[in-house]
Order: structure tokens, then C-alpha cells, then sequence
């Protein structure tokens, strides 16, 4: 299972906007189990990710290990992400 956290501010065009790729770039890796976990930036888990990670600007994710900061990332960036990281097997914390 290739672990997913997602961090966002309510009512963000940015942070949908984000969310929506994600969620259209697991689905489009069938082969890989994908976990997306949503937190809220005020939640604990979210402000630990955030430290762990480096994560400065919202919204923020976590694929496997690899931080992405901000938005502007293209569905087929994250899906490399994805198939990258499920095929290796890496999980987060």
C-alpha cells in the first residue's frame, strides 16, 4: 500500500484543484494500492508530516517519501510519482 497525505486549507482553489489530479492519477494506476489520507494543515498529523517533510507551502503531499510543495503539478507528474514509488514499495510513516 503506497501511503498518500495530502495537506490543505479549507475552501483553496489551489488545494481541490490538487486534490482532483491526485485522485485522478491513482486511478489511472490500477496496479498500485494507493492510500490518499486528507489532513487539514491545523491537524497534529498534518503539522508533523509538514516538519518531517519540509512541506512550507499549501497544499502540500507526500507520495511514498517524496515531499511536493504548492500546486501547479501535472496529473502525469504525480502518476510517474505514484508508479515510481508503489513499484519500489515505499511507504510513509
Amino acid at each position: 500500500m503506497l501511503d498518500v497525505y495530502f495537506i490543505y486549507a479549507d475552501n483553496c482553489a489551489h488545494c481541490n484543484e490538487t486534490l482532483q489530479a491526485i485522485q485522478s492519477a491513482v486511478k489511472k494506476c490500477k496496479n498500485i494500492s494507493c492510500r490518499i489520507t486528507k489532513l487539514p494543515y491545523t491537524h497534529s498529523k498534518a503539522l508533523q508530516i509538514a516538519i518531517e517533510y519540509a512541506i512550507d507551502t499549501l497544499p502540500g503531499f507526500v507520495i511514498g517519501e517524496v515531499p511536493f510543495n504548492g500546486s501547479g503539478y501535472t496529473e502525469e507528474q504525480i502518476v510517474e510519482a505514484i508508479e515510481r514509488h508503489g513499484k519500489i514499495g515505499h511507504n510513509t510513516k
